[in-house]
C-alpha cells in the first residue's frame, strides 16, 4: 500500500495533522545555534488562511490565535501564521510547567455535529522564548501541507507524493 493510500485511510480529524514537516538537519542546526528553547515554523498566508500567528504581547514574542487578538486588530497585518511545527529543547520541555487552554470547537462528523476540545499548542510560546522560522509552503521543499478532509487529500495527492519522494519516503 502506498503512502497516499495509507493517508487516505486516516479518519478525517487526523488529516488536518498532515503538515509536511520532517526532521530537517538544517532547521535542527538553526534551532541549536540560536540558543532559545523553542523554534516555531511559520509560513506565508495565502488566500483565506487563518490561524495562530506571531505577535508581541507584553514585550514577548508569542503565537496567538486570531480569536484572541484585540478587537479591531486586523489579522491581515500579520503576513505569516503558525504551522504547529515546533522544535523544543529537551531540558526546557522537561522543566515546562504550564496549564494548557482547551477550546471548544464545533465539528461535523458525517451529518452530525460534534464538539472537539482542542489544545492551543502555540501557548507554549508564552512559557518558552520562541524564535520564528519562515519555511516554504510550495514545491518539494514545502513544510506545510494542510489537508482538512479526504477530497482535499485526493486533490493534493500528487503534491504530497512528490514531496515524499523528494525526501526519500517513497521509492
Amino acid at each position: 500500500m502506498s503512502l497516499a493510500q495509507q493517508l487516505s485511510a486516516l479518519p478525517a480529524p487526523l488529516l488536518k495533522r498532515l503538515h509536511g514537516a520532517t526532521v530537517d538537519p538544517a532547521i535542527l542546526g538553526w534551532h541549536l545555534a540560536h540558543g532559545d528553547p523553542l523554534t516555531v515554523e511559520v509560513v506565508d498566508k495565502v488566500g483565506a488562511d487563518r490561524g495562530g500567528g506571531p505577535v508581541r504581547w507584553n514585550g514577548k514574542r508569542i503565537i496567538t490565535e486570531e480569536f484572541r487578538l484585540p478587537h479591531g486588530f486586523d489579522p491581515a497585518a500579520v503576513p505569516v501564521f503558525n504551522t504547529n511545527t515546533f522544535i523544543v529543547g529537551a531540558a526546557a520541555l522537561d522543566a515546562l510547567a504550564m496549564d494548557w487552554t482547551y477550546v471548544e470547537v464545533e465539528k461535523e462528523v458525517g451529518d452530525r455535529k460534534a464538539i472537539q476540545f482542542e489544545r492551543l499548542l502555540g501557548e507554549i510560546t508564552a512559557a518558552l522564548e520562541p524564535r520564528f522560522l519562515r519555511v516554504p509552503r510550495e514545491g518539494v521543499a514545502s513544510r506545510f501541507l494542510p489537508v482538512k478532509d479526504v477530497p482535499e487529500l485526493e486533490r493534493r495527492r500528487p503534491e504530497i507524493e512528490a514531496i515524499a519522494r523528494a525526501r526519500g519516503m517513497l521509492g
